[in-house]
């Protein structure tokens, strides 16, 4: 009884909810051909499942793309990157090696000697923590 009816509201959001729903065989096709209009079951629930894939697809691509394009207009014009959470808790959006490569060309700084050769390891440790655990 669970099952049957399980089945019924699959069957009944399929054939409202897909673009391809007409293409589904009646029930009295299911009855004088059942392995064909099997067949043709199967090949349209898989043509429903690429056509919502394929428009997840599109909609995360614009997710993504308009994302990127926020973050290029912030750049372009010199408002500040840090935004949401990370701007109230002052998180940096550096790359670490990036900020790496711009501590070792100042000069006299003050964590190493003169001639000394940075150990990325070292500096890792001496990093400060966040919350003490970070």
């Amino acid at each position: 009884m669970l099952t049957s009816l399980a089945a019924y509201t699959f069957v009944e959001n399929f054939k409202r909810t897909s673009p391809f729903a007409d293409l589904v065989p009646g029930v009295g096709d299911f009855a004088t051909h059942p392995l064909q209009s099997a067949k043709l079951l199967i090949e349209v629930f898989r043509l429903s499942t690429a056509h919502k894939s394929r428009e997840v697809a599109e909609k995360r691509t614009r997710a993504v793309d308009d994302v990127e394009k926020r973050r290029m207009y912030r750049r372009a014009h010199g408002m500040d990157t840090h935004t949401g959470i990370a701007a109230w808790l002052g998180w940096n959006d550096k790359d670490e090696p990036e900020a790496a490569a711009a501590d070792d060309g100042a000069a006299g700084s003050p964590d190493r000697a003169e001639g000394e050769t940075p150990n990325l390891a070292e500096d890792m440790r001496k990093r400060k923590k966040f919350l003490g655990i970070f």
